[in-house]
């Protein structure tokens, strides 16, 4: 399934199964806003929108690299400084990013690939939902597009490099110079953005975000059958929850760790009824839709479920 994302959040790491009859819905973490296009967005009045700072927050995909951070760190100033001239503020002052850069154009990412030869290529991050990648939609991707021209325009003066550590390390890094915000609800609460690395790039108006909120889920029942009462653990299932406050069964999926192999045998068995009994508590579940400066979106949210004997 394909959609165009606003991230709202980071996504909530899934858990290992893990010791813990009975079973637990915990509150769903939120994790992006699939955005459409929809004249009520077009159409968001300024009374429902608040300047906010717009940071480039470098994030290696291979954490232990961690030798690039500070790096691609230096790197992200070097271009942030190079955007804000594009944007008619030098020096030390937050331009505004309007009309170049709006507010559906954030929470985008430049991916770059830089190899130890001094070879790279960059990208920008199309949009998906679990493995199906999705080109952007239109005015999503002007912000990222700034970075690419700095990046370019850096490499061609000589002052982007990265430099390999001696000794046995990898031949190439990859990172993302991602586009955040802090994040402002319905009530104007603020939440800042959480982030080793941020640098400051420019202001842009933002509407304020009311998240997915659960109004009626059940607890699922412990699976039945011979596995009941064998097996203790954790189930966090993906899904998107519509306008109408439903979750749309097609987009559900498990979140089991990517760097684990999967359960096989009877502890594979256990998980599967775990699952099971999850998607069937989903699909009666009840919702407050998200929305974006008063208008109805889809979102995707993370929903974990504990089970453990009574």
């Amino acid at each position: 399934m394909t959609r165009s994302l606003l991230a709202l959040a980071l996504l909530a790491l899934a858990a290992p199964l893990g010791a813990q009859q009975g079973a637990s819905a915990t509150p769903p973490s939120t994790s992006a806003v699939i955005m459409q296009p929809a004249r009520c967005l077009d159409s968001i009045p300024p009374s429902a929108m608040t300047p906010l700072p717009v940071f480039v927050v470098p994030v290696l995909r291979d954490t232990t690299q961690r030798f690039f951070l500070q790096q691609v760190g230096t790197l992200a100033q070097d271009l942030v400084d190079r955007t804000r001239v594009m944007l008619g503020a030098p020096g030390d002052s937050l331009p505004r990013g309007e009309p170049v850069v709006t507010w559906r154009g954030l929470h985008r990412s430049l991916s770059v690939a830089w190899n130890r030869d001094g070879a790279a290529r960059w990208w920008i991050t199309p949009d998906s939902i679990g493995s199906d990648p999705a080109p952007p939609l239109p005015g999503t991707t002007e912000a990222a597009a700034l970075l690419a021209r700095a990046l370019e325009g850096a490499r061609t003066a000589g002052t982007a490099a990265l430099f390999w550590p001696e000794g046995p390390a990898p031949d190439s890094v990859v990172f993302d110079l991602t586009l955040q915000s802090p994040l402002v609800d319905d009530t104007n609460g603020v939440q800042p953005i959480r982030a080793e690395i941020a640098v400051p790039m420019m202001v842009v108006q933002t509407p304020r975000i009311h998240a997915v909120r659960g109004i009626h889920m059940r607890a699922p029942s412990y699976p039945t059958g011979p596995l009941m009462g064998s097996a203790t653990g954790r189930v966090i299932l993906q899904f998107v929850v519509d306008t109408t406050g439903r979750a749309d069964m097609s987009t559900l999926r498990d979140m089991w760790p990517s760097d684990k192999p999967r359960l096989e045998g009877k502890l594979g068995d256990y998980y599967a009824s775990f699952v099971r009994a999850a998607r069937s508590s989903i699909q009666k579940a009840t919702f407050d839709p998200a929305r974006i400066g008063g208008c109805k979106v889809r979102q995707v949210v993370q929903q974990p479920f504990t089970y453990s004997f009574p």
